[in-house]
This record gives structure tokens, C-alpha cells and sequence, in this order.
């Protein structure tokens, strides 16, 4: 009689699964982007226009910093945990091109723009959800990259950010 395995189901995938599929798109993208840049527009008038405009993902990079702040702020206890994820965001806006603040941004100490949960499980719950939207928002910007660095930076970015969701459900809140 042959050995019967289980039959594994195809719906379900594990985080691991996920991640690895994830990351294989965006490296695909990152091939497209690099496969489809214009080597002409490298240098014109329409590159000054938009280096100075501020880049949405620095903003949000910093918006994120804040959030965790004022967290920490609103729950010392958390600090432990919170703060080597804060310091990863620091790492990434520094990546991304940005500087991060000496001092936390004034939205942060005025607590004004910035609310944070009344519980400390409701405000790693927003963390969590920040740190969806930030990835999300990170593999959209990925695959609109105009060149293969800055979708590699995105790439790693997002799935950093990725990785700080399981972190935060461990959080004893």
C-alpha cells in the first residue's frame, strides 16, 4: 500500500510563503523599473523639479518616527521594545534620502497632529496598522521606482517594515 501523505492545501500559505512571494514580485518589478527607465530624462529639468519637491516616502518615514515617539512618550514601559523599531525607521529615512530630526519634531512634543490610543494595546494596535500602510505604501513606490537602486531601497525598506508587524503583535501591551 503506497504511503499516504496529507494532500496540502493550496489556500494556505504560511507568512514565510507570503514573504518569499512578496519579495519575489518586487524583485520582478525592480527588473521592470530598471528595464524600463528613460536614460534620457537622467539629469533634465524634470529631475531638478522633482528633487525639489519633498518625497512622500521621507514624509512618511518621518510621520512614522513621530508616531513612535509620542508613543513612547505616552507609554515609557514600551520603550524597550519600541525603540530599536523606531531606530530601524531613522535607518530607513536616512536610506531614503532623508535626515532624521535631532530632536523629535514638534507635532511630537506639542502632541499636536499626533494622538496617541488611550491604552497602551490600542496604541501598538495603530503601530501595527502604520506599519501596514507604510509597507504597502513602500511596495506601490517599489514598483513606480524610476531606477533599479531606489527599488532595491523600497524593496528592503518595505519588507523591514514588514517585519516589524509580527514583532508588534508579540508585544506584551
Amino acid at each position: 500500500m503506497p504511503d499516504q501523505q496529507p494532500a496540502i492545501r493550496p489556500d494556505l500559505l504560511t507568512r514565510r510563503q507570503a514573504l518569499v512571494g512578496g519579495l519575489a514580485l518586487i524583485g520582478a518589478a525592480g527588473a521592470l523599473a530598471a528595464c524600463s527607465s528613460n536614460p534620457s530624462s537622467e539629469g533634465g529639468t524634470s529631475s531638478a523639479i522633482a528633487s525639489t519637491a519633498p518625497d512622500p516616502t521621507v514624509l512618511d518615514e518621518q510621520q512614522l518616527i513621530d508616531r513612535y515617539e509620542a508613543t513612547i512618550a505616552a507609554f515609557p514601559a514600551l520603550a524597550a521594545t519600541l525603540t530599536p523599531i523606531r531606530d530601524q525607521h531613522a535607518e530607513h529615512l536616512t536610506a531614503l534620502g532623508g535626515t532624521p530630526a535631532a530632536a523629535p519634531s514638534p507635532a511630537v512634543t506639542a502632541g499636536a497632529g499626533l494622538s496617541v490610543a488611550q491604552t497602551s494595546k490600542a496604541a501598538v494596535g495603530a503601530l501595527i496598522d502604520a506599519e501596514r500602510t507604510a509597507m504597502r505604501e513602500r511596495l506601490a513606490a517599489c514598483v513606480a521606482a524610476t531606477t533599479p537602486e531606489r527599488a532595491r531601497v523600497l524593496a528592503y525598506v518595505a519588507a523591514s517594515e514588514g517585519s516589524h508587524i509580527p514583532a508588534l503583535q508579540q508585544v506584551d501591551a
